[in-house]
């Protein structure tokens, strides 16, 4: 048997981005929030609230939970690996911090590393075998794409 696809026909589009989904009042997702945020001071205060529950000290209370590590930890490894990422080399954000790269079986800290980093070795699945053929890829292809152009 095989699967239906849902039709996409029938699916109502958005008067803001014909390209994307009715959310409500005619808006996209992400236009809808932005209209919220402008007429709803409810909504606009909920949302400075949360952004002010994401301080410092929840931080710091997370990667001890999460990772062990306490912000003094964090800050040592960053001087061992020069202040920048471990892959890359690029610092942090001002007001951010790297990601703490773990194992996800073991959960051991392995580096601090950039989110396009980050990113890049979750999707490359760990798995530096996968990691080497991109990196043959690219030097294959270096030249070809649209970078140059």
């Amino acid at each position: 048997m095989s699967k239906r696809r849902p039709q996409t026909a029938n699916v109502r589009r958005a008067d803001c981005h014909s390209d994307r989904p009715h959310y409500a009042r005619n808006l996209c997702a992400a236009c809808y929030k932005q209209w919220l945020y402008r007429t709803n001071p409810i909504w606009r205060q909920s949302r400075l609230n949360a952004e002010k529950a994401r301080q410092p000290q929840d931080w710091a209370k997370h990667i001890e939970k999460e990772y062990g590590l306490t912000p003094i930890d964090y800050e040592d490894l960053l001087r061992v690996q020069g202040g920048g990422c471990a892959a890359c080399g690029v610092g942090p954000e001002p007001h951010r911090h790297l990601t703490i790269d773990h194992d996800h079986t073991s959960n051991q800290v392995r580096r601090l590393l950039c989110k396009c980093c980050n990113m890049a070795i979750g999707f490359l699945r760990n798995n530096p075998l996968t990691a080497l053929a991109a990196w043959r890829y690219l030097r294959r292809h270096h030249g070809l794409g649209y970078a140059d152009r």
